[in-house]
């Protein structure tokens, strides 16, 4: 049996507190964290029904029982996929490749699933005819920017290239300055390394790519997260 316990504000205090759990019965917390601005418990419940059954009712509105698929789409919610936390043990981020946890898809039967998450990082360069800076580009539909963009295992412009990134494709949104989302490019990725021109008919302004638009990815068995490094800015111009 699945039981939601929730407390009636953000933290647990010994008012909200159930009481404790009885002879007879076995209570295993499956995730804890936040749901609907509460401090919330997921538990499984084994053991003797009848005892079970009593139990809730000395806390009733403390506790509510739950199907498989409810606790599982609570679950989700409290504690969604991709969820980026620090690892046990490790500070702020460096170039070591598991001081980051990244959140699986939750399900209540197996309960939260943390996978090692490891930071590559794009090296971005963008050029225009004109080598201005910001680049621009004309919205006619012609006139282009070069845009190359290396995968690369550390910060370092020496770092290697991961050349694992082989045949993936990612859509990259490419958004305003007031943050809209005014263009998408599918860039697609050979030996570690996207190259190609840039067009547009789209709106004058300036654009930018936004780190956070970039989800985590899996490769293999591992799974990754992008960051970006390079200006990204550009300008989006018509002729009169």
């Amino acid at each position: 049996m699945y039981i939601k316990f929730q407390s009636n504000s953000e933290r647990i205090t010994p008012q909200d507190c159930a009481t404790p759990v009885p002879e007879g019965i076995a209570s295993v917390i499956k995730l804890s964290g936040q749901y609907a601005g509460k401090a919330t418990n997921l538990m499984e419940v084994t053991g003797d029904e009848r005892t079970i059954r009593l139990w809730m009712e000395q806390n009733a509105g403390k506790l509510t029982e739950l199907t498989e698929a409810q606790a599982t789409t609570i679950g989700k919610v409290m504690s969604p996929k991709d969820t980026v936390k620090p690892t046990p043990g490790f500070g702020k981020l460096g170039n070591a490749s598991t001081q980051y946890q990244v959140a699986g898809e939750f399900d209540i039967v197996s309960g939260q699933t943390w996978y090692p998450l490891t930071y590559l990082y794009a090296h971005i360069a963008i050029t225009d005819a004109d080598n201005t800076i910001p680049p621009g580009v004309e919205n006619d539909g012609q006139d282009s920017m070069r845009v190359t963009i290396t995968i690369r295992a550390g910060s370092s412009s020496e770092a290697a290239v991961v050349r694992a990134v082989n045949g993936l494709s990612w859509r990259v949104h490419l958004r305003t300055s007031d943050n809209v989302v005014g263009d998408i490019v599918k860039v697609t990725f050979v030996r570690g390394v996207s190259s190609f021109l840039y067009t547009t008919t789209g709106q004058p302004g300036i654009y930018n790519v936004s780190e956070s638009d970039l989800e985590v990815f899996a490769m293999g068995n591992m799974y990754y997260k992008v960051l970006l490094l390079g200006d990204t800015q550009f300008k989006v111009y018509r002729t009169l």
